[in-house]
């Protein structure tokens, strides 16, 4: 799928900054068919319907690594 029709599936123009909300999507690779963004306030509420982004346990681990680097970051 190309990236025109994932940021689509999006409506990228309910977001503060369209450019933020594209560098969250692109950095934890998310697809506009299976995922969910939401912006409230000063977050990004990733999946909020709890649907897993992959199907199988290698696809858990990279969404895992994924997070584990976006929390040190913030711990820095």
């Amino acid at each position: 799928m190309d990236k025109e029709k994932i940021y689509e599936h999006f409506k990228l123009s309910k977001f503060c900054d369209e450019e933020r909300a594209i560098a969250v999507i692109d950095f934890l690779s998310l697809n506009g068919e299976k995922d969910t963004i939401e912006e409230t306030d000063n977050y990004f509420r990733i999946n909020s319907r709890i649907v897993k982004n992959g199907d199988t346990p290698e696809d858990y681990k990279k969404v895992i690594r994924i997070f584990k680097t976006l929390l040190s970051k913030l711990d820095v």
